[in-house]
């Protein structure tokens, strides 16, 4: 998979895999390519996700910047 876009996610529904996938030297942001917070688990993340190299250009596709 090159990459991923979800709606409405909750931080515990993001951060394990959101880890995995920077280790791997993967990009997780917010819509718009915001570091995404996780201070308030209460808050609901829009989230794109990639392997890095086509973050920007998802980003674009989706509507966010980039």
């Amino acid at each position: 998979m090159d990459g991923h876009f979800e709606l409405d996610l909750r931080m515990w529904d993001v951060v394990a895999a959101g880890l995995v996938i920077e280790e791997a030297g993967g990009v997780v942001s917010g819509w718009t390519g915001e570091d995404l917070s996780w201070t308030s688990p209460e808050d609901k993340l829009d989230v794109v996700a990639s392997y890095g190299l086509v973050h920007e250009a998802l980003l674009r596709a989706v509507g966010g910047s980039g």
